[in-house]
């Protein structure tokens, strides 16, 4: 977590739980990712429906998002706590707590054409947000507290070269990106749509 400001105290602890017939969240298999530029944004009405995407995968300007391949064997390592202190440094040996790192997420395009990968290098170079899809064609996306479409904000998006498979092993490019610390605090889940893993770039 970023430093999170807890003082003045408020009055009384901010209740969390306050159901007991909420549905279970899982963000499931993530197999494919649009990028766009820092801070878009929609509604969640539009963004389930095809029409809001055929318009944003075709525009010319700062509105437009990028669709990347399938991807595949993503793993996701929260970042470590920022720690201060220990043994006679701080009171009684306890650490002082200033935060978290990034969160690290990593996976592979597996036999992808090298133009396409050649393409997506490119945008490591901008200041980028991203929303994930699952198996079941769900965006995973951040409120950012409130009710609008957002992705989460990435840092540091870097695509190595081709590592090839020979004989035995399918050809593939790893990658990773960076989410910074409080990414998920945001996190929803859509409901189901027709259409979200089958987007294509024009």
């Amino acid at each position: 977590m970023a430093t999170r400001i807890c003082c003045p105290i408020p009055t009384y602890l901010a209740s969390a739980v306050t159901s007991t017939t909420g549905c279970a969240q899982d963000v499931g298999q993530v197999q494919k990712f649009i990028f766009w530029r820092r801070d878009n944004n929609t509604t969640v009405a539009s963004a389930l429906t095809s029409t809001y995407w055929s318009t944003a995968l075709t525009a010319t300007g700062d509105t437009k998002a990028v669709v990347s391949p399938f991807c595949a064997n993503i793993e996701v390592e929260p970042g470590e706590a920022r720690e201060f202190g220990g043994g006679n440094e701080t009171k009684d040996g306890i650490p002082i707590i200033k935060g978290s790192e990034a969160t690290v997420m990593s996976g592979r395009f597996y036999q992808e054409d090298q133009d396409t990968i050649d393409t997506m290098k490119n945008w490591s170079c901008e200041k980028l947000d991203v929303i994930m899809i699952n198996e079941n064609n769900q965006f995973i996306y951040d409120d950012r507290g409130g009710s609008s479409f957002y992705g989460f904000p990435i840092e540091s998006l870097n695509i190595k070269d081709l590592r090839i498979g020979g004989y035995t092993d399918a050809d593939y490019n790893e990658f990773s990106m960076r989410y910074v610390p409080d990414w998920s605090d945001g996190l929803e889940i859509s409901t189901a749509t027709t259409f979200a893993l089958g987007l294509v770039n024009s």
